[in-house]
């Protein structure tokens, strides 16, 4: 297992190598990079394991290392990678910067909008709402980073 590790660590962190930080954003690469070292030894059995060499093998086999990806295969990437992170998420708990500052602000401000129309004055509940969706936000992203389980 090690030497699978250390191989596919290496060929992604190579072609990863011809990316600038804006394009790994853009293609969900810096994802893909900061998970690797993180699930990894969080892994317990053998179906996870191969679960996660699967996506690890996509990843590697379609990631160009010209940096141009054809469309079709950037939407097979993409979805690829959105679903991985979905499992991350579910079975790891692990997430990425911001993750629960964007949902609880959405939450906030769509419980912000009731208590504005109880109050008679919807431009009042909306920032009310906001400022309770970013302080349950941020106190969950802090709970998160001190469990270290921020990619």
């Amino acid at each position: 297992m090690s030497d699978w590790k250390s191989e596919q660590e290496e060929r992604l962190n190579s072609l990863l190598s011809n990316y600038t930080d804006k394009e790994k954003k853009r293609y969900k690469l810096d994802f893909v990079e900061k998970m690797f070292p993180r699930v990894y030894p969080r892994i317990k059995d053998d179906d996870e394991m191969k679960v996660f060499q699967n996506f690890i093998d996509f990843c590697v086999d379609n990631i160009p290392a010209n940096k141009e990806i054809p469309s079709n295969q950037k939407k097979l990437l993409l979805n690829k990678i959105a679903r991985y992170e979905h499992h991350v998420r579910q079975h790891y708990k692990l997430t990425y910067k911001g993750f629960y500052i964007a949902l609880f602000l959405a939450i906030g401000v769509s419980l912000g909008l009731p208590i504005g129309a109880a109050l008679g004055n919807l431009a009042l509940g909306t920032p009310i709402g906001m400022l309770i969706g970013v302080g349950i936000g941020s106190a969950l992203e802090n709970k998160a980073k001190k469990e270290n389980r921020i990619l």
